[in-house]
Order: C-alpha cells, then sequence, then structure tokens
C-alpha cells in the first residue's frame, strides 16, 4: 500500500504542475489516467445501478460500458486539454 500511495502522490504532483508546463505527453498520459478514473467511477455509479436493480442488464454489458466510459472521458480529457493549449497563446 505504501508504493501506491507514494505513485498516488507522484501522479497528482504531476498533474498539478501541468497547469504551468507546456503540454507535453508525459502531463497528457497523467491527465488521461486521471480522467479514466474518473470516467470509469462516474460510469459504475450508472452501470451497476442498473445490474442491481435491471433483470436484463447483462454483466458483459455493465463492463463493456464501463470500458466505454473511462475510455470516452479520458479522451475527452486529452483532446480538450491539447486544444486549450493550443489556444491558449503559451
Amino acid at each position: 500500500i505504501e508504493s501506491f500511495n507514494r505513485v498516488y502522490i507522484e501522479i497528482v504532483q504531476a498533474y498539478i504542475q501541468s497547469f504551468t508546463q507546456p503540454a507535453t505527453w508525459v502531463v497528457v498520459a497523467v491527465l488521461q489516467v486521471l480522467s479514466a478514473l474518473f470516467g470509469l467511477f462516474t460510469y459504475a455509479t450508472y452501470d451497476l445501478t442498473n445490474y442491481a436493480t435491471l433483470r436484463n442488464w447483462t454483466l458483459g454489458l455493465t463492463i463493456m460500458d464501463l470500458a466505454y466510459g473511462a475510455a470516452l472521458v479520458a479522451f475527452t480529457a486529452a483532446v480538450t486539454y491539447l486544444i486549450v493549449e493550443r489556444f491558449a497563446g503559451n
């Protein structure tokens, strides 16, 4: 658990520093990881509720939609970051 905490702290620090540094692929990768986790948890709220309450909602559909949500949010965050960096004049 200690190594996980150390990695998590480094990721958060890199994310915070990304607001003052020009866009790099490392920053975009960190942003994608964090936004993928956000997308996963956001979609999990909906999907796991449906899986628990709806008879025809399958586990396969839940897993597929969770992966879709994580990928969609990560992609959107990365593209948005790159667009803002491009047009912000930095």
